[in-house]
């Protein structure tokens, strides 16, 4: 019986090189941190996801002026019933920075993507942008993976980057 098991490995061995599955399997990439969480806890990677920063711009009938920042983060799938998704803006290019805004949302089990529009007072050159799932105070899902989305001021349009 061993010997019949063995020559049935072989055989579909062969038929998998002979039909190009072992090619196939080795030109797919291996699956990142983000594919070993549930998809409401799991920040999408489309190239969606991301963000904008731009200003200064005028305050209306005042003499302030303020920059925006714009970013969207998407989810695999609908956001976790009591998940915790947590965004936030950090002055400089990286981690060590003023927390300048955060924003924490429960989950719905009905919310795929969210939407930011935040206008900052007095706003930096540099900022960045990082997100959080959790659930229980565990952290499932960050975005990006290390770091955060570090965003330039331009004057006016803004530019777009994505992780």
């Amino acid at each position: 019986m061993n010997v019949k098991r063995a020559t049935t490995a072989v055989l579909m061995a062969v038929v998998m090189t002979l039909a190009g599955g072992v090619g196939l399997a080795s030109s797919t990439p291996p699956p990142g941190a983000d594919d070993t969480f549930s998809g409401c806890f799991d920040y999408s990677t489309t190239a969606g996801n991301g963000g904008s920063y731009s200003g200064p711009m005028p305050v209306a009938n005042t003499t302030d002026s303020v920059t925006v920042l714009l970013f969207k983060y998407s989810l695999v799938d609908v956001s976790c019933k009591n998940g915790t998704y947590t965004f936030t803006v950090v002055s400089g290019d990286n981690l060590s920075g003023q927390v300048l805004w955060q924003d924490v949302r429960s989950g719905d089990g009905t919310t795929q993507s969210f939407t930011e529009n935040v206008a900052l007072k007095s706003g930096p050159s540099t900022i960045c942008l990082y997100g959080t799932t959790s659930l229980n105070n565990k952290v499932y899902d960050r975005a990006p993976e290390t770091g955060c989305l570090s965003l330039s001021l331009t004057g006016g349009a803004g530019s777009n980057s994505y992780w």
